[in-house]
């Protein structure tokens, strides 16, 4: 594969169930019972030429709660037979069980291993999805109703990203 040709190669769609999400475990289930419903066929490809897969779980991350599919973010919602499941991944991450998030940014808090007495200082936070993912892996390995001793304190230098930095921390 030619470099530039990959460089140029739209990313895969991804996102993440927070951990700390108290039905984590049946959002992961129903994601894995829902994706077979889904009528892309491997052959199938988008308007741009470039081949579908279904989604799937990121084998490389914990419990099976990060998701990838080569499913376009615009073909994700134009295409037919794909409508409610977009409906769906909206619904969740409007929620805060879902995070869209590329999966090159899920893998420094995994490696931070957090725990729940850590102080965290982001001083690049926004947009915001490795402070969230931060703030879920303090909340989850401290326990259901249990408050950490903790904290993640975030901040970024541009005015306009802290404000999608605020916006993600809303949803969690």
């Amino acid at each position: 594969l030619d470099f530039m040709a990959a460089c140029r190669a739209p990313l895969p769609t991804t996102f993440r169930i927070s951990p700390a999400c108290t039905f984590a475990n049946e959002i992961r289930d129903k994601l894995k019972a829902r994706y077979e419903e889904l009528k892309v066929e491997i052959t199938q490809t988008d308007d741009d030429g470039e081949r579908q897969y279904p989604p799937q779980p990121m084998q490389w991350y914990p419990d099976e709660l990060a998701w990838f599919m080569s499913i376009s973010k615009k073909a994700l919602k134009k295409t037919p037979g794909l409508e409610k499941f977009h409906q769906y991944l909206v619904a969740e991450t409007e929620s805060g069980n879902i995070t869209r998030q590329e999966a090159v940014s899920m893998i420094p808090p995994l490696f931070l291993d957090v725990e729940p007495h850590h102080r965290v200082l982001d001083m690049c936070a926004a947009p915001g999805s490795k402070t969230s993912q931060l703030l879920e892996f303090i909340h989850f390995k401290c326990g259901s109703g249990g408050v950490p001793p903790g904290i993640v304190l975030a901040n970024d230098a541009d005015q306009d990203r802290c404000k999608m930095l605020i916006h993600q921390m809303k949803r969690i």
